[in-house]
């Protein structure tokens, strides 16, 4: 799709933890709530507002060909493409092997 830069990496992980590490993966990369203090005239009010990364994260599970393993496919999807690379190059620090990009 036109104006979307697209990543795809992958991992072997133990079985048992593959569901955890798909949750950790794809909330990761979902917005989360911070607080934001505002002082205005002297006086501090704090709101709360999202922040995200800027990468859509889905993660799928499958078998492994190592025994007691399964492999995580892990997809991301951004506009901004500065944001795609920083999360692609960090994941790949972790040792995940990049399948494909599309930048």
């Amino acid at each position: 799709m036109k104006n979307f830069h697209e990543a795809v990496l992958k991992t072997n992980v133990s079985k048992e933890l593959s569901k955890a590490y798909k949750k950790a993966l794809e909330i990761e990369n979902g917005r989360k709530w911070v607080e934001n203090p505002v002082t205005i005239n002297g006086e501090t009010t704090t709101n709360v507002k999202p922040v995200w990364g800027g990468c859509y994260a889905n993660v799928d599970i499958t078998e492994s060909q190592e025994e007691g393993k399964a492999e995580l496919i892990l997809t991301l999807v951004s506009r901004t493409l500065p944001n795609l690379k920083e999360a692609v190059k960090s994941y790949e620090l972790d040792g995940m092997e990049i399948i494909n990009t599309n930048y």
